[in-house]
């Protein structure tokens, strides 16, 4: 997978500028990366709801010089029905608001409230990432796939593994509940 080069970080240098991927070019001379980010959460404006987090974090991550691209997975809920949706899944990302990020590509996948036919919506889930992943790969290649929850993993990580990627998953807590879990 990846490996730390040093594991100490110092003020001012990116706490990944020493992975190296796999195969593939690699940072280049200036230690630059080219990295993936993929999550369910990213904010429909740099001020907004929810997870600023992770878009504060690939904004830090542009500044530092690497080249970051962001794909989002939102629910989808047919026309006249979006109240079905999750409230963060809701909108339209305005991606050229978040300055220094390369490309944020939205896509979505069919969902149900509360949880219903979880098995379903997983499978949805997974496919639609995998799928993300795919494009983004057409696109260009990364040197590093960074997954912002747990849930993206089951469609993320076999579609990178595959082509030969480092692949880091942020561990938030969110899809570890009983209900997820055993639906999958």
């Amino acid at each position: 997978m990846a490996r730390v080069a040093n594991s100490s970080a110092k003020v001012g240098r990116s706490p990944i500028a020493g992975i190296r991927a796999r195969s593939g070019p690699g940072p280049d001379q200036a230690g630059r990366l080219d990295i993936l980010i993929l999550t369910p959460w990213f904010p429909n404006r740099p001020d907004g709801w929810p997870a600023r987090y992770i878009s504060d974090s690939a904004i830090a991550l542009a500044r530092l010089g690497h080249r970051v691209r962001v794909g989002v997975l939102r629910g989808y809920a047919p026309p006249g029905a979006g109240r079905m949706v999750a409230p963060e899944h809701r909108g339209r990302i305005e991606a050229d608001l978040f300055e220094g990020i390369e490309r944020i590509r939205e896509y979505r996948y069919p969902t149900l409230p509360r949880g219903l036919l979880r098995r379903l919506t997983n499978w949805s889930l997974d496919r639609a990432a995998g799928r993300m992943v795919a494009d983004f790969l057409a696109e260009r290649r990364p040197d590093i796939v960074l997954i912002q929850t747990e849930g993206l993993a089951p469609g993320v990580v076999p579609v990178s593994l595959r082509a030969g990627l480092p692949v880091i998953a942020v561990l938030h807590g969110q899809n570890t509940n009983r209900a997820y879990l055993s639906a999958g």
